[in-house]
């Protein structure tokens, strides 16, 4: 732990409507750090190394603190980081979308970050998805509205489900759940914190390589939650606008 070898990639200190775009890098520590930012967007990127590196490639693949209105998009990580993808610390509306890694973990560091998407991932072999970081005292792992969107696992499923501390008023959401997980769904935390499951895709009938696409021919629609509400923004705002002015008249 924190012992990988290599320098850092790129870095987002108190920066605000930043960009990086297809940057592509090699036996990094930490490839990509954001923290005490906002509206930074990294795109089109891949973190990966040029031989086996021990147990752990990396640390964090992306740390993304203390930030808000991020958004990682087409990406991958083929290779095995401590925590391959992190929110710690106070975070709000931090997005992953559209990416894919050999066994991905989607850390969720503790420290309230709030609202996180997940959408549209390959995480691969599925075997360690919701292990989150942090310690004990630090509280939950996530804060409230975290959501798990098409999640599916290239070359495997995803084969654990997640814990007490996932955090309130979750969403897993057309997740490819191995068969134990889909029985063994803790019903009673799930209640307990506002849990929502919907969709769920049945592990042994997915094509493997081909996200969402079930052996039943149900396809997961949208591919992905964060592009099709980009696309529906404007309209969605205007019947919003259209609804609070009927309010005022009333």
């Amino acid at each position: 732990h924190l012992l990988e070898e290599g320098w850092n990639g790129v870095e987002f200190a108190g920066a605000a409507h930043c960009w990086a775009r297809n940057v592509h890098v090699y036996n990094s520590d930490n490839p990509v750090i954001i923290w005490s930012s906002s509206f930074v967007t990294v795109t089109g990127s891949v973190w990966s190394r040029t031989g086996s590196r021990g147990r752990y490639d990396c640390h964090h693949a992306v740390n993304v603190t203390l930030s808000q209105d991020v958004l990682v998009a087409d990406w991958k990580v083929p290779m095995y980081c401590y925590h391959d993808l992190t929110v710690y610390a106070w975070n709000n509306g931090v997005v992953f979308t559209n990416g894919s890694g050999t066994d991905l973990n989607l850390d969720h560091h503790r420290v309230f970050p709030y609202a996180t998407l997940w959408s549209d991932i390959d995480v691969g072999k599925g075997a360690r998805v919701w292990v989150g970081g942090g310690l004990p005292t630090w509280g939950p792992y996530a804060a409230a509205y975290t959501t798990h969107y098409n999640i599916w696992a290239s070359t495997g499923n995803v084969s654990t489900a997640p814990g007490e501390r996932a955090g309130p008023l979750g969403n897993w959401i057309a997740i490819q759940w191995g068969p134990e997980q889909r029985v063994q769904w803790p019903q009673e935390v799930a209640s307990r914190q506002g849990w929502l499951r919907e969709g769920v895709i049945a592990a042994a009938g997915v094509v493997q390589g081909q996200q969402g696409q079930a052996s039943n021919n149900v396809q997961v629609w949208p591919v992905d939650l964060h592009s099709a509400m980009v696309a529906t923004r404007e309209r969605r705002f205007s019947r919003l606008g259209r609804e609070q002015a009927a309010e005022a008249d009333m």
